[in-house]
C-alpha cells in the first residue's frame, strides 16, 4: 500500500493542524489545493493531515519549531547539539502517523501469522493525504518567505522573522516567488515480525491476578535515545527483583509481568498487540 507519492501547491502555515487553525485559515486562504506546514504540538501527527484534508490541503509538512523545544534558540550552531542538549537544526521528529494503535490489518485481534487481515483499502486511522516531517532549518527558510496576512500572535514562534499565513505562496520579492512546493513521499506497507520479550515473576498467593510493567525498546530511529531510560530502568528492577526471588528473600502475592515491547513507534504495535 502506498499513498500517490507527489503532491504540488502553494504552500500556506497552519500552526499546530488544529481544526480551528485550519478553519482560521481558511477563512483568508482558500486551502484547496495548497500544502500546509505545521508545527509540532496541539494535536497528533496524524490529525494534522486528517484536519487538513476535511479544508482541501492536498499535503501536509511538519517540524519542530524552536520556541517549543529549543527554548527559542535556533540561529547559533553553538546553542544546539552537539554543543548543549537542544534539538539541531537539521533534527527530525519522526513517529507513527496512524490514528489508531496496534497492527492496523488486524483491529481487534492479535496480529499473529495465522491471523485474519483485512484489505488494506479498508484500513482506517491513516491519513488521506501525504505527510512530511522537516527539521527546523528548512522550515525556516520556508516560513520567513511566506507571504500574505500576519498570523496571530499565539501563532508566532522561534524564527526571527514575522510568520505569515501564506499569498497562499511566497512574497513577491522571495526568490521561491510564484514557486509550487512539490511534496514527495515513498512510504511502503510491509508486514515484518517484531517480538515482545516478556517475563513473568509468578504470584505466591493470587497468581492469576497480576501487574504488568512495560517498556518499548525500539526508538525513532539508530542511536536515539528514546526509550533506553526507561528501559534501562525496567532492567534494572527485573535484576532486582529476580535476584531475591531466587535467593527465596521475597515473592510478590499477585503476578508481576515484565513487557519489553516491540514496534512501538510503528503505532504501538507490540504493547496493543499483547492487550489484544
Amino acid at each position: 500500500m502506498m499513498i500517490d507519492p507527489s503532491r504540488y501547491g502553494k504552500l500556506v502555515y497552519a500552526n499546530q493542524g488544529k481544526p480551528s487553525d485550519y478553519h482560521l485559515l481558511n477563512q483568508t486562504i482558500d486551502l484547496r489545493g495548497t500544502i500546509a506546514i505545521t508545527r509540532y504540538g496541539g494535536a497528533g501527527r496524524g490529525a494534522k493531515a486528517i484536519n487538513a484534508a476535511a479544508f482541501g490541503v492536498v499535503g501536509v509538512l511538519v517540524y519542530t519549531d524552536p520556541l517549543d523545544i529549543n527554548d527559542g534558540f535556533m540561529s547559533d550552531t553553538n546553542e544546539t547539539y552537539p554543543h548543549s542538549w537542544y534539538l539541531p537544526p537539521t533534527g527530525v521528529e519522526r513517529g507513527s502517523y496512524n490514528k489508531d494503535f496496534g497492527d492496523l490489518l488486524t483491529p481487534y485481534l492479535a496480529a499473529k501469522e495465522e491471523t485474519y487481515r483485512i484489505s488494506p483499502e479498508d484500513i482506517t486511522g491513516i491519513p488521506p493525504i501525504p505527510t512530511q516531517p522537516i527539521g527546523f532549518e528548512d522550515a525556516y527558510r520556508l516560513i520567513c518567505e511566506l507571504d500574505g496576512k500576519k498570523a496571530p500572535d499565539e501563532w508566532q514562534g522561534g524564527f526571527n522573522c514575522t510568520y505569515n499565513f501564506g499569498g497562499p505562496g511566497f512574497k513577491p520579492t522571495s526568490s521561491f516567488n510564484n514557486s509550487d512546493v512539490k511534496l514527495e513521499i515513498f512510504n511502503q506497507g510491509k508486514i515484518l515480525n517484531s517480538s515482545n520479550v516478556m517475563g513473568v515473576i509468578r504470584g505466591s498467593v493470587e497468581p492469576d491476578r497480576y501487574v504488568i510493567y512495560g517498556n518499548h525498546r525500539d526508538s525513532w530511529v539508530h542511536g536515539a535515545i528514546d526509550p533506553s531510560s526507561g528501559t534501562a530502568v525496567m532492567l534494572e528492577i527485573t535484576r532486582v527483583l529476580g535476584r531475591m526471588v531466587k535467593q527465596g528473600k521475597w515473592r510478590p502475592r499477585r503476578s508481576i509481568i515484565f513487557g519489553s515491547w516491540g514496534a512501538e513507534e510503528f503505532g504501538l504495535i507490540g504493547s496493543a498487540e499483547y492487550t489484544e
